[in-house]
């Protein structure tokens, strides 16, 4: 559905980045794009779909703030499709 709503929780260039980030948090079901971001691969992690921004809001508040201290945003997963298109960061 692209008018829901995720959190885009890291960016990487490097899959170890995200494969330790993601051993850090067992139990949570991180979704995984690579697209590349000039030039080079770039390894993206979400977490959760949510019917609204607000909803997706709420959620992204209640998570640890270990994952909260990278700076995680809601996004709405019509441009996310549109990342996965194009192959590439915009």
């Amino acid at each position: 559905n692209p008018g829901a709503y995720t959190i885009q929780v890291l960016g990487a260039h490097s899959t170890q980045t995200v494969d330790k980030f993601i051993s850090g948090f067992p139990g949570y079901n991180f979704m995984q794009i690579q697209s590349s971001l000039n030039g080079q691969p770039w390894h993206v992690l979400f977490y959760g779909i949510y019917n609204s921004k607000n909803e997706a809001g709420r959620a992204l508040s209640a998570l640890p703030s270990s994952i909260r201290q990278n700076s995680p945003w809601v996004r709405q997963v019509g441009g996310v499709q549109d990342q996965i298109r194009s192959g590439r960061v915009r």
